[in-house]
């Protein structure tokens, strides 16, 4: 009888735990599950070409397809992207078509102006209404998770309090020409900065040249600056890391 009790009870536990598994896997793939928002669509990478005219942007969840008469087909980015080559290689499926766009670098020139590109791009859509193979250029873009002004408030592990300094330091995004602006401290800044999807540099970064008096950190913030290889975004703090080490974090003002 002890036996036939026990065997039950394993059998009753073995039950609920498969349910309760079942029940994480469910809720785990739900919450993996994107649902494309117009509004809300934070694009990183833009393509065109012409003859036929197309264009394309794209992040890591989705790739906006807009064809010649200016429609719009959305497609779920299906394959993990590997960043770390440099020619990139992205997939998506919706319903009717496949899309897949190569993403060469190298200089490119659309043709129709006088404007360079940083990418060649490859594109290839197929399916139940379309049947496409295109050929364009393309460049990362200053996604709007980044525009604004961040203000500095942790620096190489040390918190920095709001009124330490007269001027706390800060950066400015505030346009798609890949140019920055902002404060070390004392001096205003400014330069250019390269992006891709994960990568950052600060480049031909000037200051002016005001006395500084005042207790300040902008040595030290220029030359952090300098190094900075790669960035995050996460809710309103920015990252800033140096071969992987994180060194600078900023908060969304």
């Amino acid at each position: 009888m002890k036996a036939f009790l026990w065997a039950s009870f394993t059998l009753l536990l073995l039950g609920v735990t498969s349910c309760k598994t079942k029940q994480t896997v469910t809720e785990n793939t739900e919450s993996v599950q994107k649902k494309y928002d117009d509004k809300n669509f934070d694009p990183y990478f833009r393509a065109l070409g012409a003859e036929p005219f197309w264009d394309i942007l794209l992040n890591d969840d989705f790739i906006v397809y807009k064809n010649t008469e200016g429609v719009n087909e959305v497609f779920t980015i299906s394959n993990a992207i590997d960043k770390s080559n440099a020619t990139q290689t992205i997939k998506g499926v919706n319903k009717n078509n496949e899309i897949s766009i190569v993403l060469s670098p190298g200089n490119c020139s659309d043709g129709m102006s006088e404007n360079s590109f940083d990418y060649k791009v490859v594109v290839k859509i197929n399916g139940k209404n379309l049947n496409d193979n295109l050929s364009g250029c393309g460049e990362f873009i200053i996604s709007k998770k980044l525009l604004g002004k961040w203000e500095l408030n942790q620096f190489k592990g040390v918190d920095i309090l709001e009124n330490k300094y007269l001027k706390t330091p800060y950066l400015l995004f505030d346009g798609d020409d890949f140019q920055f602006s902002g404060n070390a401290s004392c001096n205003g800044i400014k330069g250019a900065v390269v992006l891709t999807s994960e990568t950052m540099k600060f480049q031909n970064v000037a200051a002016t040249r005001m006395m500084c008096v005042h207790e300040n950190m902008e040595a030290d913030f220029l030359k952090a600056l300098n190094v900075v290889t790669s960035y995050k975004v996460v809710d309103n703090e920015l990252q800033l890391f140096a071969n992987n080490e994180l060194i600078m974090k900023f908060a969304k003002k």
